[in-house]
């Protein structure tokens, strides 16, 4: 009589991936990095971007969120990686103006914000700096100021200046010189005068002009202004009216009290050159109004 048989069967098994070489006494597990659709067949080897565990009887994509270096090993990628189906690679960063939430998702950043390689979340464009692109952050030029999110950067306007490049515009000061692009506000310059923070124009003769003036002035009375940027006292027994660029002597009959005024002689008086006051005829003596003598 035949020795009874033990064999298995492969060809009628269904389910869980088996597989039965030749020689078979009972059906084994499909191997790791193959996969066996048909327990009766052949193994098939899984190819690079698959993942076939052992027992595998489809074989399928390496899944997102994880990279398969052979087919045999699935590793969960690290955060701010993007490892979409079929990853193989060791080394997946998000990439640079992108964001990344999960292994799984790569979304393209926002205007206005900052996404280098390997972010994990959106970042705003911080102020001092612009980003024209989410990949690109550029330092802000002095004279310019750049806000957080800022995609340009924005020159410090007329009349105000800008100390810093991550602040908003300071308005300038009265009497100051603020054209565009100012880091500092500027007092408006000796000899000159600014009727706006974006104006500066030179003083004329006659008039004065300290630093830090909003409007120019006749240069006053009592005074006298060589230049826009220099006023004298004027000296005793001289004549200097409002706007006066030298002093001159107080004329005869006139008599000066102050350099700023000067007065004509009243009759019976007379009043020589420089007369600080009107001096009185002698006895028997007699004068005109305005007289520089008696007679």
């Amino acid at each position: 009589c035949p020795l009874p048989s033990f064999g298995v069967n492969c060809s009628t098994l269904t389910g869980a991936a088996k597989y039965c070489p030749e020689g078979t006494v009972s059906p084994g597990d499909c191997a790791a990095g193959y996969y066996c659709p048909n327990p009766a067949a052949a193994r098939v080897a899984c190819t690079l971007g698959d993942y076939c565990g052992s027992g595998t009887q489809y074989a399928s994509d390496c899944p997102a969120g994880s990279f398969c270096p052979d087919s045999t090993v699935k590793i969960s990628c690290n955060t701010g990686d993007y490892c979409p189906n079929r990853t193989t690679t060791t080394s997946n960063p998000c990439t640079a103006g992108y964001y990344c939430p999960d292994a799984t998702q790569q979304i393209q950043c926002s205007t206005g914000t900052y996404c280098p390689a390997s972010s994990s979340a959106e970042t705003d464009c911080s102020a001092g700096s612009y980003c024209p692109y989410p990949n690109t952050t550029v330092s802000c030029s002095s004279g310019y100021y750049c806000l957080t999110n800022s995609t340009e950067q924005t020159i410090c306007p007329p009349g105000y200046y800008c100390a810093t490049t991550n602040a908003r515009p300071v308005v300038c000061s009265s009497g100051t010189y603020c054209p565009s692009g100012s880091t500092s506000q500027a007092a408006c310059l000796a000899g000159y005068y600014c009727p706006s923070f974006t104006e500066q124009y030179q003083c004329n003769l006659t008039q004065i002009c300290q630093e830090g003036s909003s409007n120019w002035t006749l240069c006053p009375a009592g005074s006298y202004c060589p230049s826009t940027v220099l006023q004298l006292s004027c000296s005793s027994g001289e004549y200097c009216p409002e706007g006066s660029t030298s002093q001159s002597s107080c004329p005869a009959g006139y008599y000066c009290e102050t350099s700023s005024n000067r007065t004509k002689c009243p009759v019976g008086f007379y009043c020589v050159e420089r007369s600080l006051a009107a001096a009185a005829c002698p006895t028997f003596a007699t004068s005109t109004a305005g007289a520089a003598a008696v007679t």
